[in-house]
């Protein structure tokens, strides 16, 4: 890493380090995912401390050619302030900065993957419907997924696809594997619909059944229980 490096990042965790010190995890628009050291941020005086809030999309400065860089300045982009001020965009997009953590590895650059997560705060941040924002998270994890390498397969033949399978990678006919578990048409034509979308919903609709399959093939893939999924039922 050159002596003096910026990034456009959001902010996705902090964890204590030292007295004043705090490790900082962030996802940046060219080098993926890097953890970083901010010097006396949790002092009072620490002229870093608003900009590195977590969610925040922060251009962060940073300095030092070790695996944990130093922040030397931070200037904030969009603090996306309406997601705090509502507990289910806080729930939501608390679960895709989870994703983001758990499914990233440190220094692999993934342009679409920021972009996607970018874009899904920014949707968060401007709409007010909570059935629509269960919507977009729908069509989050789709995308999610496919910037991942991990996106659902569908079968040759589409209009047969009848049951979803986690160990086959997606939707199957029936009986194709032993793990299939039935689908409904309508959850399927949403799937199609959202895994071909541009834009962010704007209309509600019951997506219960299609959130259900792609939590089970997330955590599938993970091979672990994603934690901030049970904070969404609440």
């Amino acid at each position: 890493m050159p002596s003096e490096q910026k990034h456009l990042s959001i902010i996705l965790k902090k964890q204590p380090l030292n007295e004043g010190d705090e490790l900082i995890s962030i996802y940046t628009e060219h080098s993926g995912k890097l953890r970083v050291m901010a010097k006396s941020l949790k002092f009072s005086k620490s002229r870093l401390q608003h900009a590195l809030q977590t969610l925040f999309l922060t251009e962060v400065s940073l300095a030092g050619k070790s695996s944990i860089p130093t922040v030397i300045g931070a200037e904030v982009v969009n603090a996306f302030p309406r997601i705090r001020e509502n507990l289910e965009s806080a729930k939501i997009s608390f679960y895709a900065i989870e994703l983001t953590l758990k499914f990233t590895p440190d220094s692999e650059p993934n342009n679409e993957l920021f972009l996607l997560l970018k874009s899904f705060l920014e949707f968060l941040n401007q709409t007010e419907d909570e059935v629509v924002k269960l919507v977009g998270l729908a069509r989050f994890k789709i995308h999610f997924l496919q910037a991942l390498g991990l996106g659902i397969q569908i079968p040759d033949d589409q209009h047969n696809a009848v049951a979803f399978s986690n160990s086959r990678g997606g939707f199957v006919t029936s009986g194709a594997a032993i793990d299939a578990v039935p689908v409904s048409t309508a959850a399927y034509a949403q799937f199609l619909d959202y895994s071909h979308s541009t834009e962010w919903p704007t209309q509600p609709c019951g997506v219960a059944e299609l959130q259900q399959l792609l939590s089970g093939f997330l955590a599938y893939q993970l091979e672990r229980d994603i934690r901030s999924e049970s904070f969404l039922n609440e």
